[in-house]
């Protein structure tokens, strides 16, 4: 899981619940839910602070902190990445097989569970494009759809494929799913060369292909439509994953950061830093094994829970605030940081009431 988790197939439940750190009642990890929540949150401030035009209004009032959401809020998506790979690893670590017709089954449920919610929104992105059109000229909106276009879009192959995005934020999906098939195909390739040694032959291909993303893929913008160039950041989150289930010790994860040290010096890339950082975190939740117990809270859980709905649902939400406000208060900067107030809460709340309306149906 990045924001949307991957449930397993079949899975061996005394195993599972010899390696898995303590969770809690619900089954979740709350320090990942709380780490799934800021960064979803700072998403939609970021979006909310890149697409205006009620950023540009409210820029004299706070002009350090919008630039910084300007700036460096889209660094949050690194934090899905470490997680994604985290949860991911779980859940192939729980198969019982690793069969073409297993690996297939993984495969569509993954889709299902993403491209189910997320085609629900290219509806309502397409219709709040509409809408807003009809208030506002601005270059957030987008030109109508072509079928071309949607069809690539429901085949996450839209960057892949050159077409515009309908909505902002769906290259990460496109990417998510790239990393979960890389990862399942190796852990499937390791599984099926040696059963015996499936563990460190899993473990070196992911090391191998994580280290060439961080000093190669990584480096070159050519590679930002495929899941090599992200791969270093989702490798960082297995090998924790690795580390919390006793399959790895705990010198992996210090060596995973070292690697990422590295790379820095290599060329100083603000992301990878951000993935360090998320790295850091999570471990200090292993080996304080408050992974699973930090933070208790129920408001937390529901962030957590519903941070991919808000992934999914704030651009429209934010798209239509904007065109309908931004006539009206455009002028007054108070206005203005007031309606992109309005906007992050309603998208809030339209995320609590897609979770349970639409995600919820695709889990």
């Amino acid at each position: 899981m990045s924001i949307a988790s991957a449930p397993p197939v079949a899975v061996r439940p005394s195993t599972a619940a010899a390696l898995s750190p303590v969770v809690s009642q619900t089954g979740r990890l709350p320090l990942l839910d709380l780490l799934r929540a800021v960064a979803a949150h700072l998403i939609v401030w970021h979006h909310l602070a890149f697409y205006g035009p009620l950023s540009d209004g409210a820029y004299p009032l706070l002009p350090g902190t919008i630039d910084w959401l300007y700036d460096w809020g889209r660094m949050a998506v690194q934090v899905f990445f470490v997680v994604g790979g985290f949860v991911a690893a779980g859940s192939f670590w729980r198969l019982t097989q690793f069969d073409a017709g297993t690996v297939g089954t993984v495969l569509v449920r993954r889709y299902r569970r993403i491209a189910g919610p997320y085609c629900a929104t290219l509806l309502v992105a397409i219709a709040a494009n509409s809408l807003a059109d009809r208030w506002m000229d601005h270059p957030s909106l987008s030109a109508p759809p072509t079928w071309p276009q949607v069809l690539a879009h429901v085949a996450l192959l839209h960057d892949v494929l050159g077409y515009e995005a309908l909505t902002a934020g769906v290259w990460y999906l496109a990417i998510d799913f790239q990393l979960f098939l890389l990862t399942l195909l190796t852990m499937a390739a390791a599984r099926q060369a040696s059963p015996a040694a499936a563990g460190p032959l899993f473990y070196g291909l992911i090391a191998l292909l994580g280290v060439a993303s961080l000093f190669w893929f990584n480096r070159d913008p050519r590679w930002e439509d495929w899941a090599v160039y992200f791969l270093g950041s989702y490798a960082v989150g297995v090998v924790l994953e690795g580390v919390s289930s006793r399959r790895l010790g705990q010198s992996a994860f210090w060596l995973c950061a070292a690697v990422l040290l590295l790379a820095l010096v290599a060329e100083w890339r603000p992301r990878l830093a951000v993935c360090l950082a998320t790295g850091g975190v999570i471990y200090g939740g292993i080996v304080g094994n408050w992974i699973g117990t930090w933070p208790h809270h129920r408001h937390v859980a529901l962030l957590g829970q519903t941070s991919y709905s808000l992934f999914l649902i704030h651009f429209p939400v934010c798209l239509v605030i904007n065109a309908v406000l931004s006539p009206i208060v455009l002028g007054s900067p108070a206005a203005c940081l007031v309606g992109m107030m309005a906007a992050y809460t309603l998208s809030v709340l339209a995320s609590i009431a897609f979770y349970h309306g639409v995600e919820r149906a695709f889990r």
